[in-house]
């Protein structure tokens, strides 16, 4: 995706929603892209992605969140 750039990846839906409400509080936009299969929910990723214009500000704030 032009201007945007992958953050990180997760198994799950919680931790990407969790990231991209710290981001938001930061003003920081987000996009989450579901990979997950429909069916096999255990299949796929959630991607998350911030414009190319954060990219420092994003990389420094998701350092510190720790998501377990």
């Amino acid at each position: 995706m032009k201007g945007y750039f992958k953050l990180c990846t997760f198994r799950d839906s919680i931790n990407p929603s969790i990231v991209m409400g710290i981001f938001e509080e930061h003003d920081i936009p987000v996009m989450i892209i579901n990979k997950q299969d429909s069916n096999y929910v255990f299949l796929g990723e959630n991607e998350v992605w911030v414009p190319e214009v954060f990219k420092e500000e994003a990389i420094l704030l998701f350092e510190h969140i720790q998501l377990n």
